[in-house]
């Protein structure tokens, strides 16, 4: 007998549902509005970085902060690395003002104006600048107009620091003075005319500029190394000058003999020298510059008499008659 045939199930109809009727049927309400989330910088910096296109993205940010990063530096002002006082010029070396006693103003203190001053007394060695205050005044006016006066390319001394003046101030090898910096009798300034209680002084003007002594030489000798050249250089001691020895890096030397201790103090290795033969100098007074010899810095030594020195070099010669004077440097220091 045939097995029976199982009944065939059928669905009923689904009701034709119009597209208008579809579009009109409320979503389910999960009970709470959402809030749209809100999409930050870094957000969308990730989302860039992680698309597909990488190095698209990539190039682009290069693109974008170079170009920042580029007007910054040709636009904007930036800090000089011995400037400690704020004043802020830009990379070509241009002040943001013209100053003078009428610039800023009588009494007002400016940041730029304290760099002119620490420029011109430390480097420069314009000792009538007693105060860094940043006030352009009496003596901040005298010492810009010195330095213009004594200037090889003779600047003229009107005391207003404008951009040529700016720049020259800047240098530090094309410096020539005539005389003393200052006045150069001792009542104005008895601590460097006389040299001190021991009728010397340190000749490195700006000490700060200091950054070693050596004393290397197979003969009593001392390089007193500094950070830059163009430092002025001053007499350790007053007397005559006697010779201009010459020098093995083609630079400038100076020989000052003093009668009353008898000993003649060379100084070796200089940019400029502003002394003339049979010149009478007082200690600290202006010489010339720090030169670059196997790097910054300025040779001295002390021997006994008025002749030139002996011949003396690292590879031999006649090294006698020298003094030490390594202990009495780093005691004026």
């Amino acid at each position: 007998m045939a097995a029976p045939k199982k009944p065939v199930k059928t669905s009923a109809a689904k009701p034709a549902t119009s597209v208008a009727a579809k579009r009109s049927v409320p979503k389910k309400s999960s009970g709470s509005t959402r809030k749209k989330k809100k999409i930050g910088f870094g957000a969308i910096v990730s989302a860039l970085l992680i698309g597909k296109r990488k190095w698209v993205t990539m190039a682009a940010f290069v693109l974008v902060f170079g170009g920042i990063g580029a007007y910054l530096v040709n636009n904007s002002f930036a800090l000089h690395d011995q400037n400690d006082f704020g004043c802020q010029y830009s990379q070509q070396n241009t002040l943001p003002r013209v100053y003078s006693k009428t610039s800023p103003g009588p009494g007002v203190a400016d940041p730029c104006v304290a760099l002119i001053q620490d420029t011109l007394k430390y480097v420069w060695g314009h000792t009538v600048i007693t105060t860094i205050d940043g006030k352009f005044g009496t003596q901040t006016d005298k010492a810009v107009r010195e330095f213009q006066s004594r200037h090889v390319h003779a600047l003229t001394a009107d005391g207003i620091v404008g951009s040529n003046t700016w720049k020259h101030l800047k240098e530090t090898s094309t410096y020539r003075t005539t005389s003393r910096i200052g006045s150069t009798s001792a009542s104005s300034n008895s601590a460097v005319s006389s040299g001190g209680s021991s009728g010397r002084v340190f000749p490195v003007a700006n000490k700060s500029f200091v950054t070693s002594f050596s004393n290397s030489h197979p003969y009593a000798a001392v390089d007193i190394m500094t950070k830059a050249t163009g430092v002025t250089v001053v007499a350790m001691e007053s007397g005559t000058v006697k010779h201009f020895p010459s020098d093995t890096c083609g630079l400038k030397n100076v020989e000052i003999y003093n009668s009353a201790r008898n000993e003649m103090v060379t100084y070796m290795h200089m940019n400029t020298r502003s002394v003339s033969i049979g010149q009478t100098v007082l200690a600290g007074q202006a010489i010339g510059t720090v030169g670059n010899c196997n790097g910054a810095h300025l040779h001295i030594d002390v021997h006994a008499g008025s002749a030139l020195r002996p011949t003396c070099s690292r590879s031999g010669g006649t090294c006698t008659g020298f003094k030490d004077i390594l202990s009495a440097l780093k005691a004026l220091y």
